[in-house]
């Protein structure tokens, strides 16, 4: 009752007079649509500062790292501990597909580790706990040779004229080549079968980038246990800086970017 009556009291003396006043009405109207407005306008900032080009470029950087960070506390020293259940988490908190964490990985360690057995035991354990096909894989080499071809345009041994910043360019140019050469090459990373030319992924590769057969023969990395990486560096320069998409990647801050 006392609720009640507590409820009609403020009813009689705070309804019921603004009622009677359309000039209190429509100012409290007036402040209600005002904080409304407000309240909406603020959302919406908040909303379109989430979807700008700024924030899901940020967004995508993180992602990307959480993927090398996370995989570097395996590889290599800690392969072993490596497995399905690992990448699952990583696909959950990224939403990367397998293939394309396997991609990412590669960009970055083409550009940034150095090229020996430990880097390609590291690639062979990260194929086989994703499950990637021989298709995936060469999809996957493709994709990394033409967005390497798209920033340093066509290879080149001879670079006679050029200037020294674009002699540096071709050198980078030339060490992910040959390292993509050797992968596509490589038995253990993809299954070498007898096909038209036209469907040889190494051939496929050469014509990505433009290269000829004798390209692949100057550049061809034969064994890794006969090459030191300083000698291919010195020789072609180093991975180069990381390859951007603009995105997707990036853009992205080199290999982040992506």
């Amino acid at each position: 009752e006392e609720v009640k009556s507590l409820g009609e009291k403020f009813v009689r003396t705070v309804v019921e007079p603004i009622k009677a006043r359309p000039v209190v009405r429509n100012l409290l109207g007036l402040v209600s649509l005002y904080f409304f407005a407000t309240f909406a306008y603020a959302n919406f900032k908040v909303v379109r500062k989430m979807l700008s080009p700024r924030a899901k470029k940020r967004r995508q950087v993180n992602k990307n790292l959480t993927v090398i960070e996370t995989l570097n506390e395996y590889l290599p020293g800690n392969r072993a501990a490596l497995n399905g259940q690992a990448l699952e988490k990583i696909r959950y908190v990224t939403t990367f597909s397998y293939d394309l964490i396997f991609r990412k990985y590669l960009r970055y360690l083409l550009n940034e580790r150095k090229f020996d057995a430990d880097a390609v035991s590291d690639l062979l354990h990260l194929k086989q706990q994703a499950q990637l096909t021989d298709d995936q894989i060469g999809e996957i080499l493709r994709e990394v040779a033409l967005r390497t071809f798209k920033k340093y345009g066509i290879l080149m041994t001879d670079t006679t004229g050029l200037t020294a910043d674009a002699i540096m360019k071709k050198a980078a140019e030339r060490s992910i080549f040959s390292k993509l050469l050797y992968l596509a090459e490589l038995p253990e990373m993809v299954t070498q079968q007898e096909a038209e030319i036209s469907q040889n992924l190494s051939w496929q590769i050469l014509e990505i980038f433009g290269a000829t057969s004798d390209d692949a023969d100057k550049l061809r990395i034969r064994t890794l246990s006969e090459l030191e990486t300083e000698d291919l560096e010195s020789l072609m320069g180093a991975g180069g800086a990381p390859e951007e998409e603009g995105e997707e990647a990036s853009e992205e801050s080199g290999t982040l970017n992506e």
